[in-house]
């Protein structure tokens, strides 16, 4: 059911949409692959966690882009596959241009085992970065970012002896410093 809220974001997706269109222009493809570490001072002494991410979308001028990033981030143990809506902003230079980006959306435990008795779910994840982007030779880019990733996800275990119904759920909240290198195409 379509609530009252998500009117306006309805109503200026298809202006948009059709904003562009109209005016014929091309649109041009863009991809930001990247590898990086989620950094967290609580796990300090633990090892590093991977992420690894693809954004795909649309360059609207020079300076924007948006598009869907789907990735797998790891959590000590716990792997979180993130699907989000994303945009980057990037103030174009000859060679090294600065950009910034932010990316909202859920992350999924598809990964994480599932039994009767414990399994995880995710849950809303945001996403802001910043870093530069450079030229190579010809037309190779490269890109290095410094960002924040704040994941929620849950455990729930159930109870056996007190019957289906009986479980617990700990809900936690994984802050975490995301340091990224990509290429872009």
């Amino acid at each position: 059911m379509l609530r009252i809220s998500g009117l306006p974001v309805i109503v200026t997706v298809i202006l948009l949409y059709v904003g562009v269109s109209v005016r014929g222009q091309s649109l041009r493809y863009a991809n930001e692959t990247e590898i990086g570490t989620l950094w967290s001072g609580a796990n300090f002494f633990s090892p590093v966690a991977l992420t690894v991410q693809s954004f795909n979308g649309v360059q609207f001028a020079r300076v924007m882009s948006m598009g869907l990033t789907v990735g797998v981030d790891e959590y000590f143990g716990l792997r979180i596959v993130p699907i989000t809506l994303g945009a980057r902003v990037i103030l174009p230079k000859k060679r090294v241009s600065p950009y910034v980006g932010m990316e909202v959306g859920y992350g999924f435990a598809w990964f994480e085992k599932r039994t009767d008795t414990q399994w995880h779910d995710g849950g809303v994840v945001f996403n802001p970065s910043m870093g530069l982007r450079w030229k190579a030779k010809g037309k190779d880019r490269y890109l290095v970012s410094i960002g924040y990733k704040r994941q929620v996800a849950s455990l729930h275990t159930a109870n056996t002896i007190l019957g289906p119904e009986a479980y617990n759920t700990e809900k936690y909240t994984l802050n975490r410093m995301a340091i990224r290198f990509g290429v872009v195409f």
